[in-house]
């Protein structure tokens, strides 16, 4: 008999609530590989059953038996509050260290790259899909899926590598989530009017949660995750860490794109600089190959072909750079220390290597010791 009907339909018999208090542990256990909690998608027939049984004991005369199948069902009914609440932990804990991975992204393309993986390993879910809003449409750009449980993971990820633009249509969910802000989730995709019905049949995602990754006020993208495969629900819980994940990611992605956009824009003053430099050349005194930046000591002190001194030359931030450097770091632990991605260090260091005429990392360590008189 069915728990649930067993539950309205008397008798109820302790075999059914055997039966329930089995059905309930195995789902923790299957829960528990995945991550997911079962408060409210997993533990319907335990509330009923656990109810009926409870009206039971309100009889003047009530068997043992009884009253030992209700302990066993409130015992069951804690098991499944003290899974959730580690679960809830678990999941916390791998969002939190998934943001602290993705920090080190080199590049924006790389920390969205890494947070499609990143999300689906905190939260145990199969598959997951990084877009991008652009204008009034959105774009499927990044998918990571499980191959062992996805059955349309090759049809899937050809569906998001045509780049498909979906108009953000009035009734669409992502819609929703641009006007709102919020993460949303939907628990019957096929019938439900908000989704876009060529992507749902391209996924077969029995369900799913989304959330905007937001910069500002400005909705940048979505992230997407499903359990497909797993034969499991997704539940309030899911939305909510999809919705924490996406709040940090977008705090990540503003981050590194700011970085990029200031690296671009040192290059374009470091070329603009040497242009002038090349403009002015000819006007020089051709007896005086110092530069700007440089003192009449410095030239007569200079020992080679590089005027001595060209660290006058040096932003600070270059500065600062080069004396980490010059103290065996390497690049990932400059950005560590100076709150920079690896790609930006990168890019400082090519621009020092220019401006000391050197060619290496090596050479222009052993310059700027010798220049500021500690080589």
């Amino acid at each position: 008999m069915d728990a649930a009907t067993a539950a309205h339909d008397a008798p109820l018999t302790r075999q059914d609530v055997d039966d329930v208090v089995a059905r309930s542990a195995r789902e923790r256990a299957r829960a528990a590989a995945v991550r997911r909690t079962i408060s409210g998608t997993g533990d319907g027939d335990l509330i009923a059953v656990t109810r009926h049984v409870r009206e039971r004991l309100r009889a003047p005369e009530v068997p043992d038996a009884w009253i030992d199948a209700y302990a066993r069902l409130v015992r069951e009914r804690r098991a499944v509050d003290a899974h959730d609440d580690h679960v809830r932990r678990v999941v916390r804990a791998g969002v939190r260290d998934a943001i602290g991975v993705l920090r080190g992204a080199p590049t924006s393309w790389s920390l969205v790259d890494g947070a499609a993986r990143a999300v689906c390993d905190a939260g145990g879910f199969t598959r997951s899909m990084v877009s991008a809003v652009r204008g009034s449409r959105w774009v499927p750009l990044v998918v990571h899926t499980r191959d062992d449980l996805d059955p349309k993971a090759e049809a899937f990820r050809s569906f998001v590598g045509e780049h498909v633009e979906i108009p953000l249509a009035s009734m669409l969910g992502e819609t929703e989530m641009v006007r709102r802000r919020t993460a949303l989730r939907f628990d019957d995709p096929v019938h439900d009017r908000r989704t876009f019905k060529p992507i749902i049949r391209a996924a077969g995602s029995p369900a799913y949660a989304a959330a905007p990754i937001v910069v500002g006020t400005r909705t940048l993208g979505f992230l997407h995750i499903d359990r497909v495969g797993q034969d499991q629900p997704i539940t309030e819980d899911d939305r909510l860490a999809v919705g924490a994940f996406a709040a940090d990611l977008g705090w990540l992605f503003d981050r590194a794109s700011s970085e990029e956009a200031l690296a671009r824009r040192a290059e374009e003053i470091e070329r603009a600089i040497d242009a002038a430099r090349a403009a002015l050349a000819p006007l020089r005194d051709p007896g005086d190959d110092r530069v700007i930046g440089e003192t009449a000591r410095d030239h007569g002190a200079a020992t080679d072909d590089a005027p001595a001194g060209r660290d006058a030359l040096l932003t600070a931030r270059e500065r600062e750079i080069l004396e980490l450097v010059s103290d065996g770091a390497t690049n990932w632990a400059v950005a560590e220390r100076l709150t920079l991605s690896e790609e930006t260090v990168k890019t400082h260091m090519r621009t020092i290597r220019r401006k000391l005429h050197v060619k290496s990392r090596g050479a222009a360590v052993a310059r700027f010791r010798r220049l500021r008189g500690s080589g």
